[in-house]
């Protein structure tokens, strides 16, 4: 920090001061020493005017001893004023941080807020796909399902299968529910799917459960009334008719011609053979 103007005025005014003082200790000591008395004296007086002259605003000592100690007291002031101001210079910039502290916070709060926000929203696009899908689901099952105008005899139907068919029908279709049952006949798969365990079953136990030719006709009339697309159909054979490899499967010892049918095939509405009908054979 530099010095006060008028300190600096003070020093300037002390250091010719001094200088002045040594000068007329110089010319007092060549006065006593090489000159007259009169010339002494004459001297002398012309050395105070010319000091006069010199240093016209030089105040007294005391009063430049006490502007001094005012300056220093203006000096220790300025001091203070300046260690205040640095600490609240310090304050300041702590509240700085602080803001700048609670910004950030702000910044990322906001942040994870948008990502669970967006996580939400897939969330809700997805809910909505879902919706979306059940309900194309059930209209599609509705659409396909079986409004038979008489659920009271199928009731009967059901409950008077023969064990072995109960046991082949519960695995694909619920025979303790009417309606359900209707629903469950319009799926072709789950039609498909029961054709071949009754297969599996002629051909393993080599035996015909009573009634299951007429049953799986019946299934597939009932699918065939909720498909307006086009209409399945049964694969048969007559006694008697020539052996047909494409459309029937031979049970039993080799031959030409059809003695029986034990099962009937199935053909899908594009006209594929999906399952051949089971026949026995003679030659």
């Amino acid at each position: 920090m530099s010095e006060p103007h008028d300190l600096q005025e003070v020093k300037e005014d002390q250091q010719s001061l001094q200088e002045w003082r040594q000068h007329v200790d110089a010319t007092l000591q060549y006065l006593i020493a090489e000159l007259p008395q009169e010339k002494r004296t004459h001297l002398l007086q012309k050395g105070v005017s010319w000091a006069k002259n010199l240093l016209p605003n030089v105040p007294p000592e005391e009063d430049m001893q006490d502007l001094l100690h005012r300056a220093k007291q203006r000096i220790a002031a300025m001091e203070n004023e300046k260690n205040t101001l640095l600490q609240n210079l310090d304050a300041l910039q702590k509240d700085k941080d602080g803001a700048i502290a609670a910004l950030d916070e702000c910044h990322n709060n906001a942040q994870r807020y948008n990502a669970a926000f967006a996580a939400l929203e897939n969330d809700n696009a997805t809910l909505r796909q879902n919706m979306d899908t059940a309900r194309r689901k059930l209209e599609e099952v509705q659409k396909n399902s079986i409004a038979d105008p008489a659920p009271g005899t199928w009731e009967k139907q059901l409950a008077a299968l023969s064990a072995d068919m109960q046991a082949l029908t519960e695995k694909y279709f619920e025979t303790r529910s009417v309606h359900i049952f209707f629903v469950q006949c319009g799926q072709f798969n789950r039609l498909v799917q029961f054709w071949e365990a009754c297969k599996r079953h002629v051909l393993e136990q080599e035996s015909v459960p009573d009634g299951i030719p007429e049953f799986l006709e019946q299934l597939l009339a009932l699918y065939n009334s909720a498909t307006p697309q086009g209409e399945a159909r049964i694969v048969t054979a007559t006694a008697g008719s020539t052996f047909d490899f494409d459309v029937c499967q031979r049970v039993g010892p080799d031959g030409t011609r059809v003695q029986a049918l034990l099962l009937p095939g199935l053909c899908n509405p594009a006209g594929k053979v999906l399952h051949k009908a089971l026949v026995t054979l003679v030659r």
